[in-house]
């Protein structure tokens, strides 16, 4: 049930999902073929092809070395274009675009436009221009115009002073020099007590070895200072249990996955290795971190490691199982020996998933949840707590910026949700003397923000889905100096596109508010009586939905198909709302049932604004947590939710890794959310169901095992229900390719059959794929 990397990725899966009982159609005698189409506004090839007008809402911004200018790329109907702006002289040029970079190139067949706007970047002086494609990267030197065609060597990673590359073989670490032989750092690497980067999940298959992938990649390390040391992570797994994936289409014959993953309550855990060596050679260091089942986060080589200034100390953070307790460490680098600074053991559990820490001159910041919202807080360097540096009814996330003097600071925070929707950062200055903090923009809208180097300006980039981009640069007071781009929707509008509408109701509590967004059919579509589908995600760790102006988010595309969608959060969805919000799972006692009666008051909350949507005509979907969710309420409230589509759901979190699991609810027969039989499963309510079910799963699914949704399967069966069932054979957690979109239409086509009584087409696709 990890979130995915985006709310885009949850959504183009969970568009898969929805149904409820035949009504008479409100669209006349519109056949699947013609409801499928009024999406098509909605499609990223649509929207791109209107997007000149429209400014980028998440920037990648390059700042130039000496803080003078920046360069950022952004998509055009086709083309990618980079452009340069000085803040100080008030001027923004284009630079190059891709086209031009592939005609000097003599690269054929590739279209600019299709090209997304990261493909196209710059070094940090501004005179080469990097174009990736695919493994091919094309660099453009300015000053002559030439270019020159290279693949870029992923496979190591090399220290800051340039000198010394760092890759893994055979599960071990070696390094070199540009003119020199090869070292071997280590040689007690093995399969499942790796150093390879294609090993370096929490919850690893042996595919990559199979195939010869694992060592692709550079290793997972982090230099310590300006010199040769660095640090990396290993995970012992040798003894942690097996779970297998089949992939049926291997040739010549079925190919067996391994995969090592802890489960809830079990005993046989993974070691977590902290190690330390120099590129150079000679002896490595192993950190002493103890028995402590985490060491960084719950994911091995992903933050909560943080070298110190004089490159002699690492400090890191460790948790036990369930993050019951967690420590701040520092460990000496020549020997490896640990002493605790800091610790926290709050009687419900420590919240913060991601630890953050930022070394001082006389003490340090730490992010804590002590005050009930997680803060960054000023420490002394016994582990004395002095302020709350970023206080408020909000969560701060991350530090942007620290005045060199240490007495100041930038970070994003998210918003009040006493007030306005809380998923939106907005960027504070603190003044860590004190403690005391004031907000840098006005707009009520999500801000994505990029510093200077000298700190001294930013890029801002602000929006929501139902507010277009503004990108302006600010100075450090949060004044506006430059307006770079702003955007005009007219095209989109002119084109049937809609906006979502923003949407604050209340929970079930009739106290807690409630944020989301609601899509309608476009302005070209004759909307009638609406069924309604919540597009949902339940948490703990996010509630996903959008945050940022996105005009071809899935939903809209659903939408037009003559559907009202709503994406909204409820209690237990987020640490983001403080951590009684966050452990509403713990209060309910339920891993499975906490987030069904908001999502109800929500559905009816919304029905009642928007008299249009037909509240007896109530279908759910979502993906991985998404799927759980949707597969719950079909069954624990049959007469209010009519259709379902259930995709990668974890069903039964028993069967799911051990980490996320355990530090979402507790201990399975223990926990806060646990009971004497574990935690409660979808099969427990197979009996219930009386709607129209679709369950979807990955074969090759490496996150949520398949076999969440094969144990829900049976206890249908063996309840007599009628449900569907699709497998997808060559898929994993997220679906990808011709899976995605035949997903797409098979949800929909799921929802217009027994939502609005349309005949589902023999062919989904409207053309098969050569070779398929």
């Amino acid at each position: 049930m990890k979130a995915l990397s985006t709310f885009r990725a949850i959504a183009l899966f969970a568009t898969v999902a929805v149904v409820t009982p035949v009504q008479a159609s409100t669209n006349g005698q519109c056949d699947f073929a013609c409801r499928e189409s009024r999406g098509d506004v909605f499609s990223p090839d649509a929207v791109r092809q209107l997007s000149d007008a429209i400014a980028p809402a998440a920037p990648a911004v390059v700042w130039q070395s000496d803080s003078k200018a920046f360069y950022y790329a952004r998509t055009l109907a086709s083309d990618v274009a980079l452009y340069k702006v000085d803040p100080i002289a008030q001027t923004r040029q284009e630079v190059i675009r891709a086209s031009t970079i592939l005609a000097r190139a003599g690269v054929k067949g590739v279209p600019a436009g299709s090209l997304p706007a990261a493909a196209l970047s710059v070094d940090g002086g501004g005179q080469r221009v990097r174009l990736n494609i695919g493994e091919e990267r094309l660099t453009y030197t300015l000053a002559d115009n030439t270019v020159s065609r290279s693949r870029p060597d992923r496979h190591a990673a090399t220290s800051p002073d340039g000198q010394y590359k760092v890759w893994t073989k055979d599960h071990n670490l070696y390094s070199s020099t540009a003119d020199g032989d090869a070292v071997q750092l280590s040689n007690d690497g093995e399969l499942w007590r790796s150093f390879s980067s294609g090993m370096a999940d929490t919850q690893p298959t042996d595919i990559a070895a199979i195939t010869g992938r694992a060592d692709a990649r550079a290793p997972r390390i982090g230099w310590i200072g300006s010199g040769t040391k660095f640090y990396i992570q290993r995970q012992d797994l040798r003894t942690t249990g097996d779970l297998w994936q089949i992939d049926s289409l291997a040739q010549p014959r079925p190919r067996m996955i391994t995969q090592k993953m802890p489960l809830p309550g079990e005993t046989n855990l993974p070691v977590s290795e902290l190690w330390i060596f120099d590129a150079k050679g000679g002896p490595a260091v192993r950190v002493d971190t103890g028995d402590w089942v985490h060491v960084g986060n719950l994911d091995p080589g992903q933050g909560g490691i943080w070298p110190s200034r004089d490159g002699r100390t690492l400090y890191f953070a460790r948790m036990t199982r369930g993050y019951s307790a967690v420590e701040l460490c520092a460990a000496d680098v020549a020997t490896g020996k640990v002493r605790v600074i800091l610790r926290e053991a709050p009687s419900d559990g420590w919240s913060v998933r991601f630890a953050d820490f930022r070394e001082l001159e006389k003490g340090f910041l730490w992010r804590s949840d002590r005050s009930g919202f997680q803060h960054y807080g000023l420490y002394d360097w016994s582990g004395r707590f002095v302020r709350d540096v970023t206080p408020g009814n909000t969560s701060a996330w991350s530090i942007l910026d620290l005045s060199p003097d240490g007495r100041e600071m930038i970070y994003t925070a998210f918003d009040d949700a006493r007030y306005r929707n809380p998923a939106q950062f907005r960027i504070h200055i603190a003044k860590i003397g004190t403690g005391k903090s004031r907000p840098l923009d006005r707009e009520d809208a999500h801000h994505e923000v990029t510093l200077a180097p000298d700190g001294r300006h930013y890029v801002d980039a602000f929006s929501r889905p139902d507010l277009a981009p503004t990108m302006v640069v600010r100075d450090r007071a949060g004044v506006i100096v430059m307006t770079v781009e702003s955007s005009d929707t007219s095209a989109l509008e002119r084109s049937g596109w809609r906006s979502p509408a923003r949407i604050r109701t209340l929970a079930a509590d009739k106290a807690t508010p409630l944020y989301g967004w609601l899509w309608l059919p476009g302005q070209n579509s004759d909307e009638g009586s609406l069924p309604i589908v919540a597009d949902v995600y339940p948490g703990p760790s996010t509630e996903m939905g959008p945050i940022r102006f996105d005009p071809d988010n899935p939903n809209g595309r659903l939408a037009a198909a003559g559907f009202a969608v709503l994406n909204i959060g409820q209690r237990g969805g987020t640490f983001i709302r403080g951590k009684r919000y966050q452990h509403y799972p713990f209060e309910v006692g339920s891993v499975r049932d906490y987030p069904i009666a908001d999502n109800k008051a929500a559905i009816r909350g919304v029905a009642s604004q928007f008299p249009v949507i037909d509240i007896d005509r109530v279908s759910i979907i979502g993906h991985s947590g998404g799927g759980l969710m949707a597969a719950t309420a079909m069954m624990l409230a049959p007469d209010f939710y009519k259709v379902g589509v259930a995709s990668a759901g974890n069903h039964d979190n028993h069967l799911y890794e051990m980490g996320s699991g355990e530090f979402n609810f507790g201990d399975p027969l223990t926990g806060p959310a646990g009971s004497p039989d574990g935690y409660a499963t979808n099969q427990a309510l197979a009996p219930r169901l009386q709607g129209k079910l679709l369950l979807i799963h990955g074969a090759l699914d490496n996150d949520v095992p398949l076999g969440n949704t094969m144990r829900l399967s049976d206890a249908l069966i063996k309840a007599g229900k009628n449900f569907d069932l699709l497998i997808l054979p060559s898929q994993r957690h997220g679906f990808r390719g011709v899976d995605r979109e035949y997903v797409r239409r098979k949800t929909l086509a799921y929802l217009l059959e027994h939502l609005d009584g349309v005949e589902p087409p023999v062919d989904l696709m409207p053309t098969a794929p050569s070779g398929q």
